[in-house]
């Protein structure tokens, strides 16, 4: 469970992954994405192998900024 500074999707590129978020469980399949507003708490879990393409959408910062720092893993 993690959060990023910026809004973020989650798109499936192939398999079968799960969000969990405060309003519950999203399921998505190849093509299919979530949109998360900026700091919504969330984790992902793959099903099966799966490929996924996380976009932080930067508002106000440069990447070189630190945008979407969030909680950095140590």
């Amino acid at each position: 469970d993690h959060h990023v500074d910026d809004e973020c999707t989650i798109h499936c590129l192939e398999g079968d992954v799960e969000v969990r978020m405060p309003g519950g469980v999203r399921r998505l399949g190849p093509g299919q994405l979530v949109v998360l507003p900026a700091q919504q708490r969330h984790s992902l879990s793959a099903r099966v192998d799966s490929a996924v393409l996380v976009t932080l959408l930067l508002r106000d910062r440069a990447a070189a900024q630190q945008g979407g720092a969030g909680e950095r893993l140590r």
